[in-house]
């Protein structure tokens, strides 16, 4: 795909994502079933263009403006003498002609990204056209190290890959490939279809699938079971390249299970996650937990999990949560938003169609109505638990 045709989809993407919110915000769809119609297919134009943008430049750089990302992409170029050329300089000896090695294809796989997310969302708006033509040499320069034959290691990275013939299997299978083609030359893949899923999981000890293991020369570093997004598992492959380890994904089944909140851990758990906080003692949650547990379960890729504050833990605090009743909002590991207070059952419905079906990757912090201040006091259950109430303005 070229800088022109990505530009292209991210266009589309944002249209498909304005045609969706302001469906869903108006209610179109009751006064026309072809509109109900027309929202079915762009929904899978938003899923087709969201994964063409995974693939081309995840998330790298989407949380820098124009110059904080000309800056890095600039430095890291530099830093590399493939990329040389890109800035004028043909004296620095580079054989084009050469194995590239795998310090400097991981080098040119996040420039592709981040030159790709700059053209994405910057240069309509550039005034210097220098700037776009350094990006457009640099994302070039990447795409050729990435495809030219490596230097390996003595330890091959590899996927293997376990699918059934669900749904979620042949995703996963085409997230694997897209993995497979990214890091290309140093990473190898094995892909095995599973007809008899029961002997399967006795013969290979899994519990479920899809499966991935991810193997660095004979030795199983770690595996994830279930479904993982594009960006994320890129992120875990790009944790192996680094010869740094990481945890099974099954180790974590639900965010109770930890002892502190890890990010790996949470992207683990799936795309999106829906964290609702409340506590036995706290007014207020008596009349939000049902309307939250009412539309929790109404979006089929959403991960709902309902959390005690009891003293027991002290997971509420990697969130900034020090009232309750609190909602969070995390996607790919990363939190996108909070909600403190009651929330009526139409603006919780917005939150979620912004979160679920537009994809947004920041919903932002919001608060109102009475809520219930976690008292220090109240992490001792030898010292009691004290509460205080705090009034703000009721939510219509």
């Amino acid at each position: 795909m070229t800088l022109e045709e990505y530009k292209d989809v991210m266009q589309l993407y944002k249209l498909a994502n304005s045609w969706i919110e302001d469906y869903t915000k108006n209610d179109i769809g009751k006064h026309s079933a072809k509109l109900k119609k027309q929202y079915q297919e762009m929904l899978k134009l938003q899923a087709k263009t969201e994964q063409l943008i995974e693939k081309q430049s995840g998330e790298a750089g989407d949380d820098l403006d124009a110059g904080d990302l000309e800056e890095k992409i600039d430095k890291l170029a530099r830093s590399c003498v493939a990329f040389a050329s890109c800035f004028g300089d043909t004296q620095t000896p580079f054989d084009n002609k050469a194995p590239v090695s795998k310090e400097t294809t991981l080098v040119a796989i996040e420039l592709k990204k981040l030159t790709a997310t700059w053209y994405g969302k910057f240069s309509d708006s550039s005034q210097d056209s220098s700037i776009a033509s350094l990006m457009a040499s640099v994302h070039e320069q990447a795409k050729k190290l990435i495809s030219a034959p490596k230097t390996l290691d003595e330890d091959s990275m590899s996927l293997v890959f376990y699918g059934s013939k669900s749904k979620h299997s042949r995703k996963m299978r085409k997230n694997v490939e897209i993995a497979e083609e990214e890091y290309n030359g140093l990473l190898n893949i094995e892909l095995h279809l599973i007809e008899d899923e029961d002997k399967a999981t006795q013969e290979l000890g899994l519990e479920s699938f899809p499966t991935v293991l991810f193997k660095r020369g004979t030795k199983t570093v770690a595996k994830h079971e279930g479904y993982l997004s594009i960006s994320a598992l890129q992120q875990k492959v790009g944790v192996l390249m680094t010869g740094s380890n990481f945890s099974d994904s099954t180790s974590v089944k639900s965010i109770t299970d930890m002892k502190s909140v890890n990010q790996k851990e949470l992207y683990n758990m799936g795309e999106h996650l829906l964290f609702y906080f409340e506590a036995s003692w706290c007014g207020i949650c008596k009349k939000t937990t049902p309307v939250v547990k009412q539309f929790s379960n109404s979006y089929h890729k959403v991960k709902f999990e309902q959390i005690q504050v009891d003293g027991s833990h002290s997971l509420h605090k990697s969130f900034g949560v020090n009232e309750v009743p609190a909602i969070v909002f995390v996607h790919d590991g990363k939190m996108v938003g909070k909600h403190t207070g009651y929330i009526n059952p139409s603006n919780l419905k917005r939150l979620l169609e912004q979160f679920a079906v537009s994809n947004k990757k920041n919903i932002g912090n919001s608060s109102s109505g009475t809520v219930s201040i976690i008292d220090k006091e109240m992490e001792d259950s030898d010292k009691g638990r004290k509460i205080k109430d705090k009034q703000t303005s009721e939510e219509d």
